[in-house]
């Protein structure tokens, strides 16, 4: 039966109190974790002041105060609502701001467009970078409490001082300040499956009311922050047998008491995803019960667009047969019997569908399929030194048993999840960014504490000390720019587009530093090709050459500064910007547009042939602005803004030149 935890002393047997120096010596480790975990927001939270709004910010932003201002779920449900409602909580408060009801992105449930609408058009600048900067306010609280999580394990596992350690290792953790002060919902997920592995360690050392609830609050918040959380699940399956195994002498654990505890808690789980959703099964919703013709219109256009998204991940796109396979037949079950939410199904079914394909890339090479190794490299390339080496130093620590863990269950726990995690990821397509194996740093953060086991010999805390200096240049050198963070073996950041791209490097985070690069250039024409969800036209003037989200209308190429995301400099997502692209098929199509488009009209000339003329002058600008993108990766840039964009200085030759076919 689940029982309170027994006191630890009764009145009988109870402890002279303390000395002074004795409570000192007791409390220093917790005072100087939490001032680790101010020192983490603090840096994540400043260096993210510089930083314009990332690409998946404007979704979920508008997704979040979507949530709180309509209730309806119809923007990314791909994601679960509680990192969106956490970040938007406040700005729900303050943000008068919100576009009309009959915003096209809105009807469409298209969050990016209708997240571009709410922080380019509906708000002004300044106010824009309030309501994104009061969302990361909310993203550090969870940082700091990360810390803090890393620094508890750590002291139950290894210890206080190895807590410190991977306290301090989590402070300094280029990967964690990055996304410890965005927008997403990769820092969420990341500090509650660690929380529910630490709960769970904890429910199954001693079970009681207190901890029941602690492991199914962490529980149930996992499962409404992102779809990655059923990894956790066979986590929670081996830690439990262990216990059991472990205790099966002193029948601490019987198999009916973990049947409770594995109903309770998925009791709650399921409670939880029906509250997450104000215990509604529509997405929508629902209608007044009369309509004018222009409401009724909105939302059939609403339903239409999520019936799109539902038949596409599902269904068939020919036949409209159901597609094979156990989830999407369980998905069609419980959407028809009402099992789960709508909203949380349709979320289900999207990120079914992105993750079976995405187009990534990996060292000038692209793919839909992905590479095993592409996170292993991207963890090998984006932590610091210091961080590897100290986790190699804690697990042979673990391993040859110099460093005795405390909690075999909690151990078991962070090594099965690590293991699981590692090979999930190396067994998906979607390498678009090491953001998501964020997850495994706190784990193995905490595994790297036991290398403080090899300080006892004057070698060990020698180098202690040279690694840990080593590590505050290191962040010292990377700030503000975590996000594009490469250690120094791969060449820093200024040479990471070389290994890997998207969210690794270029986010889209450096539209304000143009924005102060181009006040310092005045009257100088500047052309843009810009990989991120914001306008760049909204915050500075500018002339767009083919961006991520604006492609057409393109101007005409001229002498000027043209400023490239490094994204769009090697066409990860456009591949008429890549070299092999122009194939000599492809340049003598666009000799032709040229010659079309150069030609005089004739008085005697058809209808069509005037038609082909005009479409083609429309066109030019397009494959010439494509064909000069597509050559400047070979010229090296006059000058780099932030991490990200890469800037040329072309001359009228130069321009000429390179928009030759």
């Amino acid at each position: 039966m689940i029982r309170s935890v027994p006191p630890e002393s009764t009145a009988a047997s109870a402890p002279l109190p303390p000395t002074f120096m004795a409570m000192v010596r007791k409390r220093w480790p917790v005072r100087v974790a939490l001032a680790l975990a101010l020192l983490a927001a603090a840096l994540s939270f400043t260096a993210g002041l510089r930083h314009s709004f990332v690409f998946d910010e404007a979704a979920d932003l508008a997704a979040g105060l979507s949530y709180w201002r309509t209730g309806d779920f119809r923007l990314s449900p791909d994601h679960p609502p509680l990192p969106r409602l956490w970040a938007t909580a406040p700005a729900a408060l303050f943000s008068p701001f919100w576009p009309a009801a009959d915003d096209p992105a809105w009807l469409r449930a298209n969050a990016f467009e209708f997240g571009r609408t709410l922080l380019c058009y509906t708000h002004t600048p300044l106010d824009s970078h309030r309501l994104v900067l009061a969302g990361r306010a909310m993203q550090v609280l969870l940082l700091a409490a990360t810390v803090l999580v890393v620094y508890g394990i750590g002291r139950d596992l290894l210890g206080s001082t190895a807590g410190l350690l991977s306290a301090t290792l989590a402070t300094a953790c280029p990967s964690l300040l990055a996304h410890g002060g965005l927008v997403t919902t990769d820092l969420p997920i990341t500090f509650v499956l660690l929380l529910v592995v630490w709960t769970a360690a904890r429910l199954l050392a001693h079970p009681s009311w207190p901890r029941l609830a602690a492991a199914a609050a962490a529980l149930s918040a996992a499962v409404i922050t992102k779809f990655s959380w059923p990894l956790v699940l066979p986590v929670l399956l081996i830690m439990a047998l262990f216990a059991w195994w472990r205790s099966r002498r002193q029948r601490a654990l019987s198999p009916a008491l973990l049947l409770v505890l594995a109903g309770a808690l998925a009791l709650s789980v399921y409670v939880s995803i029906w509250a997450a959703y104000g215990f509604r099964p529509d997405v929508l919703n629902p209608p007044p019960r009369t309509l004018t013709a222009d409401e009724e219109r909105q939302y059939a256009l609403a339903a239409s667009a999520l019936a799109i998204q539902w038949n596409r991940a599902l269904y068939d796109p020919d036949t409209g047969t159901p597609l094979p396979g156990f989830v999407r037949a369980f998905l069609r079950s419980a959407s028809e019997q009402r099992w789960l939410p709508d909203a949380y199904l349709l979320g289900l079914a999207k990120t079914l569908f992105y993750t079976e394909a995405r187009l990534s890339y990996l060292c000038g090479a692209y793919r839909t399929s992905g590479w095993w190794y592409y996170f292993p490299l991207a963890f090998a390339l984006k932590t610091p030194v210091t961080t590897l080496l100290l986790i190699a130093a804690g697990l042979a620590a673990l391993a040859l048993r110099r460093m005795p863990a405390r909690d075999p269950v909690l151990l078991l726990g962070l090594l099965v999840f690590v293991g699981l995690f590692a090979t999930a990821a190396c067994a998906t397509p979607v390498n678009i960014g090491h953001r998501h194996i964020l997850p495994l740093y706190p784990p193995l953060l905490v595994l790297a504490g036991g290398s403080v086991a090899w300080v006892a010999q004057r070698w060990g805390r020698v180098c202690l000390t040279i690694l840990l200096l080593g590590l505050v240049t290191t962040n010292a050198l990377a700030y503000p720019h975590y996000l594009a963070y490469f250690n120094e073996p791969s060449g820093g950041l200024r040479n990471g587009h070389r290994w890997l791209l998207d969210s690794n490097l270029d986010w889209g985070q450096d539209l304000w530093r143009l924005r102060d690069y181009a006040a310092r250039h005045p009257g100088v024409p500047l052309r843009v090709a810009y990989f991120g969800s914001a306008d760049p036209t909204r915050f500075l003037a500018c002339e767009l050459l083919p961006s991520y989200m604006h492609i057409d209308p393109v101007t005409p190429p001229a002498p000027g500064l043209y400023i490239v995301s490094a994204t769009q400099l090697f066409g990860v997502y456009d591949e008429t910007l890549r070299d092999d692209f122009w194939t000599p098929r492809a340049r003598d199509a666009f000799h032709q547009i040229a010659l079309i488009a150069g030609s005089i009209p004739q008085p005697d000339e058809s209808p069509t042939a005037t038609t082909h003329r005009a479409r083609a002058r429309e066109e030019l600008p397009l494959w010439q602005a494509r064909r000069l993108v597509s050559q400047l990766k070979h010229r090296t840039p006059d000058d780099r803004i932030g991490a990200s964009l890469f800037v040329y200085r072309l001359s009228a030759a130069d321009v000429d030149r390179y928009i030759q076919p």
